[in-house]
Order: structure tokens, then sequence, then C-alpha cells
């Protein structure tokens, strides 16, 4: 793993040094984003400076992003959630791998797989593989 400095994604003071724990993805804008250990997804512009920063529940040090066509980024987290992300770093919608009965988190640590036709493929730590829909993160099969 690397480290980098990056502003804080917290909020709290300016700096913080993170260990940059999956590859990084390359956005069609020529920003680049990367997963932390802080459990936040950073997206740098191509001069360096922070775009945006969204902070997750939990880790996603070994889920790399990935980036549809639109711009969608879409990141895993040991929370047991699939995140989707607008362009600018807002939330577009989650996908909880968790389940109530009985309370169970699935992490997804591995990174999700787009589709022609923008369907996420994603595998859960519950062994199953899923297929996502683009628009809200519904499950079409797994």
């Amino acid at each position: 793993m690397q480290a980098a400095a990056v502003p804080r994604a917290d909020g709290h003071g300016s700096v913080v040094t993170v260990s940059v724990g999956a590859a990084v993805r390359a956005a069609a804008d020529a920003s680049a984003l990367l997963s932390a250990t802080d459990r936040a997804l950073y997206a740098f512009a191509p001069g360096g400076t922070l775009k945006w920063s969204y902070v997750t529940g939990g880790l996603i040090d070994t889920c790399s992003p990935a980036i549809a066509e639109d711009g969608t980024v879409y990141i895993g987290s040991n929370d047991g959630i699939l995140y989707a992300l607008n362009p600018d770093g807002t939330m577009k919608w989650t996908h909880s791998f968790n389940t109530t009965s009985p309370a169970a988190t699935y992490p997804v640590s591995n990174s999700p797989a787009i589709a022609a036709d923008g369907t996420i493929y994603v595998k859960a730590n519950d062994g199953y593989l899923y297929a996502l829909a683009p628009t809200n993160g519904t499950t079409k099969w797994r």
C-alpha cells in the first residue's frame, strides 16, 4: 500500500495521510479516483487538487471504484453496501447486502464491474454474484 496526504474527508482538520488501498481509477474527465483506508473515496482533478470525497460506513481498502459511461462511480464497502455516486461525489443510491434475520453483514470487498448495458455486477461476501440495475440498484438476479 502507498500513502498519500489528502484533505480529511470527515471535515476534522486539514490533511491526513491515508494508505491507498486498491488501484487508482481514471475518470473520463481525467480526474483520478482512489479508495483509502480511512473509509473514504477521493476524486482528484488532473492538477492534483481534491474535487470531492465521500466517506462510506466501512473500509474500502480492497475495492477499486468502477466508473460508468455517465460518470456514475460505484464503490463497495466492508459495511456491506455498494455505493453509487454521481460524478460530483453526491450519493445517487445504495444497495445493502446485509440481512436483518438473522443479522449479518456481507462486506463488498470485490470491485464492481459494469456491463455494456449498464448492469453492475458485484460479489458480496455472502458468496453470491449480483446483477444490479444502474438506475436504482435493485437486484436483477443473484
